[in-house]
């Protein structure tokens, strides 16, 4: 099964949790061997394979404008057998028989995420840490149900509370684009880029997982 919400822009507090990110560092990439660094994983203005994009708006930290779309919501019960032996890999605290439900917040952004700049990487950093902020506590508010509940660092593709060796689950990960039907994966020279079938590459990705039945974890994402 798959429920899916569509919302429209931030409220005043977004606002005021966006303002409180701003003396928040940017999330440091890890170097995992073997794994290929993306766009959505990688902290750097300017690369040889890509042409920096202008903005279509100013973004200007502190202010209404500043505030993202909220974001369109899929929760996701019928996930592949591979994708499960997976996130049994990446979340070892779960038990073998845990059915597993995603739910993935798809943000319209302003700036190309298929591309190096500073304002894509300004606005990457600003997600990531609102969808932490935000996964967090839904994360806080399941537990408190009694459900197990976790989610993917976007700036990491690895757990935020569990500890693992597996591989990371990125946005440029085959895997991710199960998490949809919108998303798909493009090839753009030098690595793959993820897009959204009304956003294009404008749009930045983050999951939670939990063993909240679906209709549960959608209200509680509401």
């Amino acid at each position: 099964a798959v429920v899916s919400t569509q919302s429209g822009r931030g409220d005043s507090a977004s606002v005021a949790s966006i303002r409180a990110l701003s003396f928040f560092a940017p999330a440091p990439v890890l170097a995992v061997p073997g794994v290929q660094l993306c766009p959505s994983m990688v902290n750097n203005a300017g690369a040889d394979c890509h042409v920096e994009h202008k903005r279509k708006q100013p973004l200007q930290t502190g202010t209404e404008s500043d505030v993202p779309a909220k974001p369109s919501l899929c929760c996701e019960d019928s996930l592949s057998e591979e994708l499960l032996l997976r996130l049994k890999c990446m979340f070892p605290d779960t038990s073998p028989d845990t059915s597993f439900t995603s739910c993935l917040y798809m943000y319209n952004t302003v700036n190309s995420m298929a591309v190096w700049s500073y304002d894509s990487t300004k606005e990457r950093d600003l997600l990531t840490k609102l969808f932490t902020l935000e996964a967090t506590e839904v994360c806080k508010r399941l537990k408190a149900q009694g459900y197990w509940c976790d989610f993917i660092d976007p700036s990491s593709g690895l757990p935020h509370f569990s500890s693992c060796n597996a591989e990371p689950l990125t946005d440029c990960d085959e895997d991710f684009t199960q998490l949809s039907s919108d998303l798909e994966l493009e090839d753009i020279g030098c690595c793959r880029a993820l897009k959204h079938s009304d956003y294009g590459f404008e749009v930045f990705a983050g999951v939670i997982f939990s063993n909240t039945p679906i209709d549960i974890i959608n209200d509680f994402t509401k």
